[in-house]
């Protein structure tokens, strides 16, 4: 399951497409065993967070997770924890913080609209 998950993230972090649904995930990697959905969705989230926050630079992405760590969070809680998230991109970012909610959100694809964990966590993140 470990290298399930690791193949996916990869395949994530370093393709640049979207993934439209669960099912897309275990036909990308060619199996249909079980996969703890939760802790799948931690890693996806936290992973597209990391990306998109690298990408906007390395000082943001330290300073949000400066924020995380004073809440005692890792990027891999986000998924569970957005008010944090949430919090840190509004401290950062203010106003503009819901344009790396729209990364975030567009990142995640199809899941978003196929999850409702999904599209609640982007709700979360957007308030």
């Amino acid at each position: 399951m470990y290298l399930t998950r690791l193949f996916i993230l990869n395949k994530i972090t370093t393709s640049g497409t979207h993934l439209i649904n669960r099912r897309s995930i275990f036909q990308t990697v060619g199996t249909e065993e079980p996969v703890d959905d939760e802790q799948l969705l931690d890693d996806v989230v936290s992973s597209i967070v990391e990306k998109i926050l690298m990408n906007i630079g390395m000082t943001t992405y330290v300073k949000v997770k400066e924020i995380m760590e004073a809440h005692n969070l890792k990027f891999s809680d986000c998924y569970r924890n957005p008010d944090v998230l949430n919090f840190a991109l509004k401290e950062l970012f203010g106003n503009a913080y819901l344009i790396v909610v729209e990364k975030i959100k567009s990142e995640l694809g199809g899941l978003v609209d196929d999850d409702r964990r999904l599209s609640m966590f982007v709700q979360k993140l957007s308030k």
